[in-house]
């Protein structure tokens, strides 16, 4: 039988469903907006809460890796090579300078 805080502190141990263990800041700690309203939550409510946030397993949660990501130099799967982001931006505007020049020599009036 628990009440919303022991949920809460289990939560931010990290028992819950994707979260690691760190306190959450919440502006409003859970159950707070039923005690304000002069309805804190019921025994059901609060087991239904633990059910959805402690109970389940769906796998890993969103700060876990399983490394499937990164390249054998680190690298994030998909990102370009450090360096050259810079040379496809500059390449990109050299286009459109390019291009810009083309238009201005077709439709001078």
């Amino acid at each position: 039988m628990a009440n919303a805080d022991q949920l809460r502190r289990e939560i931010d141990r990290g028992q819950g469903s994707g979260k690691v263990a760190y306190p959450d800041p919440a502006a409003a700690p859970l159950a707070t907006d039923d005690e304000a309203a002069g309805r804190p939550p019921a025994q059901a409510e609060i087991e239904q809460a633990r059910q959805d946030e402690i109970d389940v397993d769906d796998g890993p949660g969103p700060n876990t890796s399983d490394e499937t990501t990164r390249s054998p130099s680190g690298e994030g799967l998909g990102l370009p090579p450090p360096g050259v982001t810079p040379l496809l931006l500059c390449a990109l505007a050299l286009v459109l300078v390019v291009a810009g020049l083309i238009f201005a020599y077709l439709y001078q009036p």
